[in-house]
């Protein structure tokens, strides 16, 4: 069995595709191309990938991760190329490579997400900056034994306002990500919504700028 990693992005409409349906889709794509991918044994054998920290339905990202198993040994170039010519414009590969450290090494997501509010709000940033400073940050949130409250303070390691004109807002979040705490960007923008009366969203988008590791370096690098 040989292991490889790639990386793709994810733009345009197929922030629209669940992480079920990508799977699915990566399946198709993978024998339209003749992947030489690996199976599991047994009365119901699947392909052996598996992707790191799925995307929510609605955000694009600019470089996503996908570990799979081949049967033979890859030139990676070459399967770039044949992935890609089977795969739809909104995803395509980036690259392709042996992996080097395990994909639970990345517990951080790097978010830029643009906001229109309904009406215009004066001094943001001193609103943001009073949202930063509370002692807690509590959020209903579904965990494994159901909906609790949740404080999601610790998980926001960063949020800065990159551009503001009053109705029209650019920001960067750095959130936690992975089995220990993970945390969406739009539950930042829920939690925005309960604390800030002002915030009354019209429209956001957002896109996964990367995923990184504790020491902010991208993953194999």
């Amino acid at each position: 069995m040989y292991k490889v990693r790639l990386s793709f992005y994810k733009k345009g409409y197929a922030k629209f595709v669940s992480h079920l349906d990508l799977m699915r889709m990566f399946q198709r794509i993978f024998k339209i191309a003749g992947v030489d991918i690996a199976f599991s044994q047994g009365f119901n054998p699947h392909p052996k990938m598996s992707i790191a920290h799925p995307l929510p339905v609605g955000v694009t990202s600019d470089e996503e991760y996908l570990d799979i198993q081949l049967n033979s040994m890859p030139d990676y170039d070459r399967l770039v190329s044949q992935i890609n010519k089977a795969m739809p414009e909104d995803i395509k590969i980036l690259r392709a490579w042996e992996p080097i450290e395990a994909m639970n090494l990345l517990c951080l997501s790097k978010y830029t997400v643009k906001l229109t509010l309904r009406e215009k709000v004066h001094c943001f940033e001193d609103i943001i900056t009073a949202f930063k400073n509370m002692n807690e940050i509590v959020v209903s949130k579904k965990t494994k034994k159901g909906i609790a409250d949740v404080d999601i303070k610790p998980w926001i390691k960063s949020f800065d306002i990159l551009e503001s004109d009053g109705t029209d807002f650019t920001v960067s979040m750095l959130l936690s990500t992975g089995e220990k705490a993970n945390l969406k960007a739009f539950t930042v923008l829920d939690a925005l919504a309960k604390y800030i009366p002002e915030f009354k969203l019209l429209y956001c988008d957002i896109n996964r700028d990367c995923i990184l590791k504790e020491n902010m370096a991208k993953i194999d690098v």
